[in-house]
C-alpha cells in the first residue's frame, strides 16, 4: 500500500514538472507578439540557410546591375564637366546650375521613398525597371533642347533613375550566394568609379569637337546605357520570393505603414531648402525676399520632420533602432551621415 502511495506522489510531482503543451504554445506566441512588436521591418526567410543559385538570368541581372551604378554615375558627373558650353549653347548661363542640381534634388527626395517602398510593396523589380524607363525617356528628350528649361525637365526624369542607387547596392547581395557578396560590392563600386572617370571624359571630348552638338550627343549615349539597364533587368532580375509580417495586408494598409507623413515632410522640406540654395546667389540674390522665403520654410519642414519621427514614430524613415546601443552602435551610425555630408562638400 505505502508503495502505490509513493508511486502516485512520484507520478504526480512528474507531471507537476512537464509544462503543459498549451502554456508552451502560448509562451512561444507572446514571445512571437513580443519580437513582432520590437523587431524592425527586415525581411523574414523561410530557411536563413537557403542561398540564391547562380544561373544566367543571374549573370546578366549581375551585368545590370553593374549597367545600372555606371550610367549613374556618368549621369551624375557627365554634365558639369561641360557646363558652361551647354549654359552658352541655350543662352541661359544664369539657370544652368540647375541642369546638375535637378538630378540630385529628385534624388535626394526619392531615393528614400523607393528605399522603403521596394520593402513594403515587394516592388523591388518594378522600381528598378521603371525609373530606368523613364532615365531613358529624359535621356532621348533632352539632345532636342532649344531652352534650358527643357533641359532641366530631361534632368528631372533622369534623377528618377539615380534615385535607385540604394537598390543597386542590395540586389547583387538578394541574387548572389554569400562567398560571392563581398566580390560583388566590389565591382558595384569599380563600375561607379569608372563612371566618373569616363562621364566627364566622354561629355569633354563630344563636346569639344562641336560645341553645339557635341554634349547632346552625350545625352544619346546615356540614352543607350538607360535602355540596355532597362532591358537587362526586365529580363534577368528575379527577386527572390520573401515574407514580412504586411503579406497578408491590403494595398492601402501596406501604404499606410510606409511612413507618408515623414516622406512628405523630407519631400517638402529637401526641396525647398535645395531650391533655395540654388537660387540664391545666381538667378536671385541671397537677400531676396523669394530666396529667404523658400530657406526659411524648407528649414522649418525638415525641423518638424525631425520633430515627427523623434516623437511621433518609432519605426518610420530614422527608425529609432538604428540609433540605440550607445556609443558603439547608435552613435556611430549618426556620425556617419555626418561625415558622409562633410566629405561630398
Amino acid at each position: 500500500m505505502s508503495s502505490e502511495i509513493t508511486g502516485e506522489k512520484v507520478i504526480n510531482s512528474k507531471i507537476g514538472q512537464v509544462s503543459s503543451p498549451v502554456t508552451e504554445k502560448k509562451s512561444d506566441e507572446e514571445q512571437h507578439l513580443e519580437h513582432v512588436e520590437t523587431s524592425s521591418l527586415n525581411l523574414e526567410y523561410n530557411d536563413d540557410e537557403e542561398e540564391p543559385k547562380i544561373h544566367a538570368r543571374t549573370c546578366v541581372a549581375l551585368a545590370a546591375m553593374l549597367l545600372l551604378n555606371l550610367v549613374q554615375v556618368v549621369a551624375l558627373q557627365g554634365p558639369p564637366a561641360a557646363l558652361d558650353y551647354i549654359g552658352e549653347d541655350l543662352s541661359n548661363k544664369a539657370a544652368h546650375a540647375w541642369v546638375p542640381n535637378a538630378l540630385s534634388l529628385v534624388q535626394a527626395v526619392v531615393a528614400p521613398i523607393i528605399s522603403s517602398a521596394s520593402d513594403t510593396f515587394q516592388a523591388r523589380k518594378l522600381l528598378l525597371v521603371g525609373p530606368a524607363i523613364l532615365s531613358f525617356i529624359g535621356a532621348a528628350i533632352a539632345p532636342g533642347s532649344a531652352n534650358i528649361y527643357r533641359l532641366i525637365g530631361a534632368q528631372i526624369l533622369i534623377g528618377f533613375g539615380f534615385a535607385t542607387v540604394p537598390l543597386a547596392y542590395v540586389v547583387p547581395s538578394e541574387i548572389l550566394p554569400r562567398k560571392w557578396r563581398p566580390m560583388a560590392q566590389a565591382w558595384m563600386n569599380v563600375a561607379a568609379a569608372l563612371g566618373a572617370c569616363v562621364g566627364p571624359l566622354i561629355i569633354g571630348a563630344l563636346t569639344k569637337s562641336n560645341h553645339h552638338t557635341g554634349w547632346r550627343k552625350f545625352y544619346w549615349v546615356q540614352m543607350a546605357l538607360w535602355g540596355a539597364t532597362a532591358i537587362g533587368l526586365f529580363f534577368g532580375y528575379r527577386p527572390p520570393k520573401r515574407h514580412t509580417r504586411y503579406d497578408h495586408l491590403s494595398f492601402l494598409q501596406k501604404l499606410s505603414h510606409n511612413d507618408l507623413a515623414g516622406c512628405g515632410l523630407l519631400t517638402a522640406g529637401l526641396t525647398l531648402l535645395l531650391t533655395g540654395l540654388n537660387l540664391g546667389g545666381g538667378l536671385f540674390s541671397w537677400t531676396s525676399s523669394r530666396v529667404l522665403a523658400t530657406l526659411v520654410v524648407g528649414i522649418v519642414t525638415l525641423l518638424a520632420f525631425c520633430i515627427y519621427e523623434w516623437k511621433f514614430t518609432k519605426t518610420g524613415i530614422l527608425h529609432h533602432d538604428l540609433f540605440r546601443g550607445g556609443k558603439d552602435r547608435g552613435r556611430t551610425f549618426a556620425l556617419c551621415p555626418v561625415c558622409q555630408m562633410i566629405r561630398l562638400d
